[in-house]
C-alpha cells in the first residue's frame, strides 16, 4: 500500500462541507492497493480536517 498524506489549506468548498475555520490546515490522504502486476485493486482519498484527527501507524520489525 502507499499511502500520502499532505497538508494544505482548505478550498472554500471545503469550509463550508467540514464546518470548519478557513485559517486551519487540512490533512490531504491519498491510499493506493495494488496487485504486484501494479493494477489498483482498492484507492481512497479523503480530506480531513487538521485539528480533529490524530493519525497513528504501526510497523513490524522483523
Amino acid at each position: 500500500m502507499i499511502e500520502q498524506i499532505t497538508a494544505r489549506m482548505p478550498t472554500t468548498d471545503e469550509v463550508k462541507k467540514l464546518g470548519m475555520p478557513k485559517s486551519t490546515s487540512v490533512l490531504d490522504v491519498y491510499a493506493a492497493v495494488r496487485d504486484p502486476g501494479g493494477h489498483p485493486l482498492a484507492v481512497l482519498a479523503v480530506v480531513l480536517p487538521g485539528d480533529r484527527l490524530e493519525l497513528e501507524d504501526a510497523y513490524p520489525i522483523d
